[in-house]
């Protein structure tokens, strides 16, 4: 329950901005809503349908980067796309594991 209750008043913009490094960065397409709705809880599921290279994996690295314990699980069925998340989470300081 702590968990969840540190989840929902997270400000994602906040995050963004630490996770860049940059204060002109911004959410692209439908990231934001997405995230609102990943992060508050607002629905039992949610489905966000993106196309490559729109920033879909910002979806869970964003909250991974937020929470301050828990474990987040992501399954990605293409090798080199692993390897690149694994990279980008490893330099922002998220643990990952192949």
């Amino acid at each position: 329950m702590r968990q969840y209750q540190q989840m929902h008043n997270v400000d994602i913009n906040v995050e963004l901005v630490q996770f860049y490094g940059n204060a002109d960065t911004g959410f692209r397409g439908i990231q934001e809503t997405a995230l609102q709705a990943i992060i508050h809880g607002d629905k039992a599921f949610i489905l966000a349908i993106m196309l490559t290279g729109s920033g879909k994996s910002l979806l869970f690295i964003l909250p991974a980067a937020a929470s301050q314990d828990g474990v987040t699980i992501v399954i990605v069925l293409m090798v080199a796309l692993q390897q690149d998340m694994c990279e980008h989470s490893n330099k922002k300081g998220i643990l990952c594991i192949e």
